[in-house]
């Protein structure tokens, strides 16, 4: 599991991520849970950091580990609010194909993707 994005949310966004990998490890049970929902994406690093949640297959994967995460937090005490507004994160962006970024470069997407070499080096992207 990677966490190294903590520090790197914008105001009290750090909450969120920080929420979601401790609903992941401190409840029985999700962790193993996370790592089922996440097994139709396993390898899938170069299109994950392309297209994000907007790929169907990602996007499900993105919003089954974070709704595994909310459930466990809703059981946990004192984590109702916390619980609430990762639901809300969840409706938001991975069940409608976005994630925060959308929100700051306005749905803008990479357009004339180049295919990669086999060293994964592409020709330089434009944004649409």
């Amino acid at each position: 599991m990677e966490v190294r994005y903590l520090d790197a949310q914008p105001g009290s966004g750090w909450a969120l991520p920080l929420a979601t990998v401790w609903g992941l490890v401190t409840s029985p049970g999700a962790l193993d849970a996370a790592r089922e929902a996440a097994a139709p994406v396993v390898g899938r690093w170069r299109d994950a950091a392309r297209d994000g949640p907007e790929d169907p297959a990602i996007g499900r994967a993105a919003a089954d580990c974070l709704g595994i995460a909310r459930d466990a937090l809703a059981q946990a005490a004192d984590t109702a609010g916390i619980a609430a507004r990762l639901d809300g994160f969840i409706e938001r962006y991975p069940l409608q194909g976005r994630c925060p970024a959308d929100d700051v470069l306005g749905g803008g997407r990479y357009a004339g993707d180049a295919p990669a070499d086999e060293a994964g080096a592409t020709e330089e992207r434009r944004w649409a």
